[in-house]
């Protein structure tokens, strides 16, 4: 189809360093990987976005000045704030500020939209974790800002990839607390959030005592990460799963992740943009081109994520599976860029993917029925389910975001010794173009074969599938004599 902008200069975003990208002429078509929009007059400058790094959390910043030296390494902040609270009902400070301002409700909160996004969220789950893991987490390290940060905190862990699986499944039990919870159950519900938006607020003030340059964990890296949990899932399953979504579902999700992201600090002006579908696809397409720019440590953390993935993952499917799921939701000249593209995908495992997508639409397609009954089942099996994860992710000891004391935490620089002796074998990768694995086909193996190990695991795998085709005749059984 032509465009009536084509006569316009085609900018290439991927050729040029963020710090030397021109501002964009509206009318002007941008390319960036496998994308070509148009930029509007609704798209924010790289000039305004450079404006929003500068700006931090204010409430939290103020708080963390005044009463840092109060903490202890691993406190929680969250329950040290409400005994404070108590001592001191009346002693004028930014906490008590902040404590009032958190519980109001923003004037365009909507709890019709946001009891509708958490059930969107649980009737989609297999969809979203997918998604969240596959796509959005390995996209997201493309911004090296944001990168700057997780290895200044450890992130990226020298010794084994349990550290990095922890922070994954802390990640996914903030998110189950706001999604299962009951959003009238202010503390149950949303006081992972408060702890985030805390913990934020001690790194930004540790990192911002030792260097003086951009502000760390600013209002565009918070909207980036946010857009990451929001927008980026709904495109996702959109255009890479091929599953459409209604209006109403769309909007309703954003709002949810609009209330969080008011919750963990983002100022009002800046969330106005997830207030519908087509905002939202704008300012995400502004902030990757202001400084989406993948590195090396970029390939690095990406392979890293994906081999904790590979490692730990509930159903034991081999590394190349794990790495072609990214390859295919991500597109090719981002697999590139991510260095996850050395990973050649054979039929088997091309298919084996397809199928699987084909599973998720199938589900999906399942929930659109109208059936009061058959919801409810849904969201309540979702939500044990989520649950589950998070608290066998974490070995039943649920973290509370505890904030650390001691200056060596925060790191000024990526070590790379560290980097090298990394267990994800990523050196392993970049100097003999492979990893070793024991994998069987589709199937993780962790050690080398032995028949009757293997053997075993090939009678649990066929009674496995036996079980999921049963239970899959029984659902259409069922649904066929409800039809009638």
């Amino acid at each position: 189809m032509s465009c009536p902008f084509s006569h316009n200069e085609l900018i290439d975003a991927v050729s040029v360093r963020p710090s030397n990208r021109l501002e964009p002429i509206i009318g002007q078509q941008i390319c960036f990987y496998d994308q070509i929009f148009i930029w509007t007059n609704e798209h924010v400058s790289p000039t305004l976005l450079n404006q929003w790094r500068k700006q931090g959390d204010p409430l939290i910043d103020q708080f963390f000045q005044q009463y840092s030296e109060e903490f202890q390494h691993g406190d929680d902040t969250y329950e040290w704030l409400q005994s404070f609270l108590v001592k001191n009902p009346l002693n004028p400070s930014c906490l008590i500020e902040f404590h009032e301002y958190i519980r109001q409700k923003p004037s365009w909160f909507n709890r019709k939209q946001i009891l509708h996004g958490q059930k969107f969220f649980l009737k989609n789950l297999s969809l979203m974790l997918t998604s969240i893991l596959y796509y959005t987490l390995v996209l997201g390290y493309g911004f090296q800002q944001l990168n700057d940060v997780l290895n200044k905190t450890d992130y990226l862990s020298s010794n084994d990839l349990n550290r990095s699986h922890r922070r994954l499944v802390e990640t996914l039990q903030m998110i189950a607390t706001s999604i299962c919870g009951d959003i009238d159950q202010f503390d149950e519900t949303f006081s992972d959030i408060i702890r985030v938006r805390l913990l934020h607020g001690m790194v930004r003030y540790k990192i911002m005592k030792s260097q003086r340059n951009d502000i760390p964990i600013n209002q565009e890296d918070s909207l980036i990460t946010l857009l990451g949990f929001s927008f980026s899932l709904l495109y996702c399953i959109e255009n890479r799963f091929h599953i459409n979504l209604s209006n109403d579902d769309k909007e309703a999700y954003l709002h949810f992740w609009r209330y969080i992201g008011w919750l963990i600090g983002i100022d009002d002006q800046y969330l106005v943009y997830l207030s519908s579908y087509h905002l939202a696809e704008i300012i995400s397409q502004s902030i990757f081109y202001h400084f989406y720019s993948p590195t090396y440590i970029s390939k690095h953390m990406v392979h890293h994520i994906l081999m904790t993935s590979y490692l730990h993952g509930k159903l034991p499917l081999s590394y190349k599976l794990n790495i072609g799921i990214s390859q295919i939701l991500l597109g090719d000249k981002i697999s590139h860029a991510l260095g996850i593209d050395q990973v050649k995908m054979d039929y088997l495992h091309f298919y084996t993917i397809q199928f699987i997508f084909q599973i998720f639409r199938f589900i999906h397609w399942l929930g659109t029925f109208h059936c009061d009954q058959f919801e409810q089942w849904i969201i309540q099996r979702s939500k044990q389910r989520l649950i589950y994860l998070v608290y066998d992710g974490l070995n039943y000891q649920l973290t509370n975001f505890s904030l650390f004391k001691n200056e060596k935490s925060i790191t000024s620089k990526v070590k790379n010794l560290s980097l090298k002796n990394c267990s994800c074998q990523f050196y392993r990768k970049k100097n003999h173009s492979m990893i070793q694995t024991y994998d069987i086909g589709i199937f993780r193996r962790k050690q080398p074969f032995l028949f009757a190990t293997c053997f075993r695991q090939f009678l649990y795998f066929i009674f496995l599938f036996i079980m999921i085709a049963f239970c899959t005749i029984l659902i259409i059984y069922n649904y066929r004599i409800h039809l009638q």
